[in-house]
């Protein structure tokens, strides 16, 4: 037995001696089979670890819907990490400020799958209904979950190797508006009344930022607006024009129609009537002063 028991260190020896010589110099990492396992957590940077990257696509930040649901469309994936460490992200969930409840999105080992991501997500109100008209945000969440291995020490014939756990976090957030409501157009200078001019002031207000304003004269064509304007060259007789204005999320809202007629006052013929009144007063005075002369006389 003594004997067998000495052949066995010889031999050991003897393959530690030759793996040595060949250049393995890790002969723990390649010649030994580890037979503990210390597990635990580290922290993220001591790892190089950076927190997960989340895109969001859209909704876009600081834009204006008037639309009663809305598109999550998002990306996610792990961090960049500067020594080699085995990552995957374990859960991704969103909170919307209209929501009491966060969305989990993905959780590991669940469907989707994480290679399924990017991953579109209708935005809704709740139990389904439309999101809330008013200033908006919503969040996204990623938790990245990370395993590290380290060599530890040497106990007998067997390398000790211990395995570290850790988790790092990373959020992206969009802000965004809700408006059902459409402007109000409010038109100050034409009234519902005769004109006796071929032009025309237009002024008006809206209630908010418009995108595009438009004005419509007898039913015809749009025509757009940059602010208060002059109608010129309108023909004798009735018209009728309404004021259109589109705010940044799409609503439409008009002004009340004005119905207006346009008759300029018959210049010429006053001109006229004011000459034959001087002729013939003039022709009055002198008669009254002949008549007058021949009475003294």
């Amino acid at each position: 037995m003594k004997k067998t028991a000495l052949a066995v260190i010889v031999i050991s020896v003897i393959s530690l001696s030759a793996a040595v010589e060949a250049g393995l110099t890790n002969f723990g990492m390649a010649e030994f089979i580890p037979n503990r396992i210390r597990g635990g957590t580290i922290k993220p940077w001591e790892v190089g670890a950076e927190p997960p990257t989340i895109t969001i696509i859209s909704p876009q930040n600081n834009s204006v819907f008037n639309q009663d649901k809305l598109t999550l469309f998002l990306h996610a994936q792990v961090g960049n990490s500067s020594t080699y460490t085995d990552r995957w992200l374990n859960t991704v969930h969103y909170r919307a400020d209209w929501l009491q409840d966060d969305i989990y999105i993905y959780t590991k080992g669940s469907t989707p799958s994480i290679d399924q991501l990017p991953t579109s997500l209708n935005l809704t109100g709740v139990n389904g209904t439309r999101i809330p008209e008013g200033r908006h945000n919503v969040t996204v969440y990623a938790k990245e979950e990370g395993s590290y291995t380290v060599l530890g020490e040497i106990v007998g014939a067997f390398q000790e190797y211990i395995d570290y756990t850790f988790f790092v976090y990373g959020s992206s957030k969009v802000e965004f508006t809700i408006d059902y409501t459409a402007p109000t157009v409010s038109i100050l200078s034409m009234k519902n009344k005769t004109y006796a001019t071929f032009d025309v002031p237009l002024d008006f207000t809206v209630n908010e930022s418009a995108s595009q304003i438009k004005y419509s004269l007898d039913g015809q064509n749009n025509v757009t607006l940059a602010n208060n304007t002059m109608l010129t060259g309108l023909s004798s007789g009735e018209h009728s024009l309404t004021v259109y204005a589109t705010d940044e999320a799409g609503n439409v809202g008009s002004s009340e129609k004005i119905n207006f007629s346009v008759t300029p006052f018959p210049t010429a013929l006053v001109v006229a009537s004011l000459l034959v009144v001087v002729v013939v007063a003039i022709g009055l005075l002198v008669y009254f002063k002949k008549s007058h002369r021949n009475k003294k006389q």
